[in-house]
């Protein structure tokens, strides 16, 4: 078996409807199912996490950023969710077909009664000291108090549990990005969406002026994009649409879409970091 083909059959192996597992986590947009020695879960979220996830997957695919952030990719679904779990995802839904993904399994850091601030704390750490830490402050990466970081049965991590919470008592594992976001390098100019920005980010660096993007990150970037497309990417996605929810197919994939939108506010934030698409 080549080891391309192998690591395509261990992720098939590891993808599993809802209804196989049992509900392990949920945040604001997710719901987490894992099974009992799977070392992996299932996600399920609403379609407006793609952009995000999508986001999340292109760096975790980049070497330099396998320590810091898990991957998550959308698989498609094979079955119908159960009224219970329809119900449970009510109110994330947001109007848009849920969407599963897959992802390492890991045991969740415990979240902070400082979580918001210590992720704005996180955050400027990284830019200031990860190798790659301007491409991550030019893509916005934020939201990552210790609720949004996990340790891993391989062990690794960027950071420590105890420095991942700043307490000095707390766990020497090592820690890994399982659930961030992404907010480009600026924030709105319509004010309303600039303050919810400035809620969730704080008021970022000017890129260009206060920090620069080096060209050997932009450019491993750009080529991790390439090699990973968006429309590859949601495949799963639209294929769980068709066959389950094909009365919202059109406002998913037509024209003005949820995915047209998703996919303008990548190119949109790639502008803004001064790449070309």
């Amino acid at each position: 078996m080549n080891e391309a083909f192998e690591q395509a059959w261990l992720l098939l192996k590891s993808q599993f409807q809802p209804s196989q597992g049992e509900r392990i986590g949920e945040g604001a947009n997710q719901v987490v199912y894992g099974i009992e020695g799977d070392p992996d879960v299932t996600k399920l979220g609403h379609g407006y996490t793609l952009s995000d996830m999508y986001d999340h997957n292109i760096l975790s695919q980049m070497p330099q950023m396998t320590n810091l952030i898990a991957g998550q990719k959308p698989f498609a679904m094979d079955e119908m969710l159960s009224d219970d779990d329809m119900k449970f995802f009510e109110g994330r839904g947001k109007g848009t077909p849920p969407i599963m993904s897959t992802q390492i399994r890991g045991e969740p850091v415990d979240e902070q009664h400082n979580d918001k601030a210590r992720g704005f704390t996180l955050a400027n750490t990284l830019y200031d000291r990860h190798p790659y830490g301007q491409l991550l402050e030019a893509t916005g990466l934020a939201d990552i108090g210790p609720r949004n970081w996990m340790t891993t049965p391989s062990g690794k991590g960027a950071m420590r549990v105890k420095d991942i919470t700043g307490n000095p008592n707390e766990r020497e594992d090592r820690g890994i990005i399982h659930d961030a976001q992404f907010y480009g390098p600026s924030n709105p100019v319509d004010e309303e969406l600039a303050e919810l920005f400035r809620r969730e980010r704080g008021v970022p660096r000017r890129l260009g002026i206060d920090y620069t993007l080096p060209e050997e990150q932009s450019e491993a970037y750009l080529q991790t994009m390439d090699k990973n497309p968006f429309d590859d990417f949601v495949e799963p996605y639209l294929q769980s649409v068709e066959e389950f929810y094909p009365k919202q197919l059109d406002s998913v994939a037509g024209k003005g879409g949820s995915l047209d939108h998703q996919l303008n506010t990548i190119i949109q934030r790639l502008r803004l970091m001064g790449l070309d698409v």
